[in-house]
């Protein structure tokens, strides 16, 4: 699985204001992040937006009242950093008898401090929970046998009993620890279906599913259906790579190309030359087109913020805005006139 999945829903942030001078003398660039974003000021009836520093707080939470099943999905997550409360927390939650699914990408057994995802294993399972990751080796019997093991995973998901879940751009580990970042937790019907598809992901993935997971989620989605009928409610698109299903990509593009006021993008990578060129037409046809990213590389590989920048330049050309932070970047976000997409989607082709 490549993508997490994005909640999209008709929220309204505001008019779009006209900015200034959009080239800063040494790049032509900004070096200035959109401030609406990062505090966890955001609150509708069924969600709540968290930043890089709240988040944690309102996951453990979730998690530490836990009753019955908790779901979690990570592109990378470790027992160290602000991970290491999280896992605590999915621990001694399956210590006390909630049944504790945590799927992850291969990415979290390579990542440092050495042997951390081992011993988060050890402890995970040793207290009752469940642990599966992914593979990039495409001849291994368990991912020959799961087709939906042989993509990235790059999610970023909780769901607890059904009733509150979180989706966003967050990892759990501490080469990610001060990138800024954002979750969104959610409440009533849309938590339900969040929780519905990490079910369905979970038994994708070989995971087994006990009659009380079943019955939890089933019991709080109540009557309403699966996926959302109106587009003035929350809705819980995803990409399954293995199914052929890409409605979140189809989702960006989608919105751009039909953009009539506002195309506001916040992402960490800049390279998808089809995306691009959709950015580039709306930027054209004089839509307010604004562009947040990330000004110092992640990992300290420098090649996306080389590509990105030939790609800012341009849209600032064509009467767009570009902007960069003096730090990592992580949050993937777009608004296209009143709707609102958050998820863990780059704007890159590997996406």
């Amino acid at each position: 699985m490549r993508l997490a999945p994005a909640i999209v829903g008709a929220a309204p942030i505001g008019a779009a204001t006209p900015q200034g001078d959009v080239g800063a003398p040494e790049r032509g660039l900004h070096r200035r992040e959109l401030r609406s974003l990062d505090a966890a000021f955001a609150r509708g009836t069924d969600w709540q937006l968290f930043d890089q520093d709240s988040a944690t707080d309102a996951i453990v939470a979730a998690i530490d009242g836990a009753r019955h099943v908790v779901d979690a999905e990570f592109f990378a997550i470790a027992d160290a950093g602000k991970g290491a409360r999280l896992v605590a927390s999915l621990v001694a939650a399956a210590k006390r008898g909630v049944e504790v699914n945590l799927l992850t990408d291969v990415t979290s057994t390579l990542l440092p401090p050495l042997g951390n995802f081992a011993r988060l294993r050890r402890d995970l399972e040793g207290a009752g929970g469940h642990v599966i990751f992914n593979s990039r080796v495409p001849f291994l019997p368990r991912v020959l046998k799961d087709a939906a093991l042989r993509h990235v995973d790059h999610r970023k998901v909780v769901a607890v009993d059904g009733e509150t879940s979180f989706v966003g751009g967050m990892n759990f580990t501490p080469v990610t620890d001060d990138y800024h970042d954002s979750m969104v937790r959610l409440t009533g019907v849309p938590a339900a279906r969040l929780a519905t598809e990490a079910l369905d992901r979970w038994e994708r993935v070989g995971g087994d599913v006990s009659p009380r997971h079943r019955d939890v989620v089933r019991a709080a989605l109540g009557d309403a259906p699966p996926k959302a009928t109106s587009s003035l409610e929350l809705d819980i698109q995803i990409n399954a790579p293995e199914r052929a299903i890409y409605q979140l990509t189809e989702s960006y593009r989608e919105l751009i190309r039909t953009a009539r006021t506002r195309v506001w993008i916040t992402t960490p990578g800049l390279s998808d030359q089809s995306l691009i060129r959709d950015i580039d037409d709306a930027a054209r046809r004089g839509v307010d087109v604004r562009i947040v990213t990330s000004g110092v590389p992640l990992l300290g590989v420098p090649l996306l913020n080389w590509v990105g920048d030939s790609h800012l330049k341009k849209l600032i050309s064509l009467g767009g805005a570009g902007f960069q932070i003096p730090e990592v970047l992580h949050r993937k976000s777009l608004v296209v006139d009143d709707t609102a997409v958050l998820s863990s989607y780059n704007i890159t082709g590997r996406s």
